[in-house]
């Protein structure tokens, strides 16, 4: 069982159809273009790969917004989280529920990462593009673009396919034999239900506990944001009383 759920998580990994988009406006004028996949295509892929097997849940905390997935498997349930953008902290903004669909979108798109999904993005570089004065794409002819993948996948003279480019053959690199998991150099992911009893305990005053186990964990950076913007409310609320 152990061999079919690595297959199974390796499938998570394999390239898979994605778009483009302007990411970056010059100065001096043309533009630089990311690939990128949309949350619809995370759920196919988990769906293929592991139907009926998967789950989300979604959190805010302190602005941010978390994603956790989790993977059912015989030994229980594994779970990978991350977060997106900060929502914004005014409800009566019109914005407010457009920001928080967004950042429920990018969270889940990012802890699907933590799982493979998508990562192969990373390694695929980004495209230059001409942009006119308003700042849309243009060809070389100054005509706009209106669909950016069909425009590059027609330079690649793939049609209509969107499939991504294999990356060259690098050289395989040395594989090492795992350390031992009680070996006192590694440290362990913090969980979702580890960084909710960090925040519980931080709200009941425990803060030099959380910050020592900190110390242990090997914590992201989302999450790491949270925890000190916590401590540090916290030790405001202490010294205002």
């Amino acid at each position: 069982m152990k061999n079919e759920l690595e297959s199974r998580l390796a499938r998570l990994k394999e390239p898979m159809q994605f778009k483009w988009r302007v990411q970056v406006k010059k100065k001096g004028g043309g533009g630089l273009c990311a690939p990128y996949i949309d949350a619809r295509q995370v759920m196919d892929r988990l769906d293929e790969v592991f139907p009926g097997k998967w789950e989300s849940r979604f959190k805010e905390v302190n602005g941010f917004m978390f994603c956790s997935i989790g993977i059912h498997t015989d030994a229980g349930v594994l779970w990978r989280e991350d977060a997106g953008n900060r929502v914004e902290d005014d409800p009566s903004d019109n914005m407010y529920d457009q920001a928080g669909k967004a950042a429920a979108s990018e969270s889940f798109k990012r802890a699907a990462v933590a799982w493979g999904v998508g990562r192969f993005l990373y390694d695929t570089q980004m495209r230059p593009v001409n942009l006119n004065d308003r700042g849309f794409p243009v060809d070389n002819a100054g005509n706009s673009i209106w669909d950016l993948t069909k425009y590059f996948n027609d330079l690649d003279k793939k049609v209509p396919t969107s499939a991504p480019v294999k990356p060259e053959p690098q050289k395989e690199a040395t594989q090492y034999p795992a350390p031992e998991t009680n070996s006192p150099a590694i440290k362990q992911r913090l969980m979702p239900k580890q960084f909710d009893a960090m925040l519980m305990a931080i709200s009941n005053g425990q803060i030099s506990e959380v910050e020592a186990a900190m110390e242990k964990y090997d914590i992201n950076l989302a999450q790491r944001t949270v925890l000190n913007k916590s401590i540090k409310d916290a030790r405001k609320k202490t010294k205002s009383n």
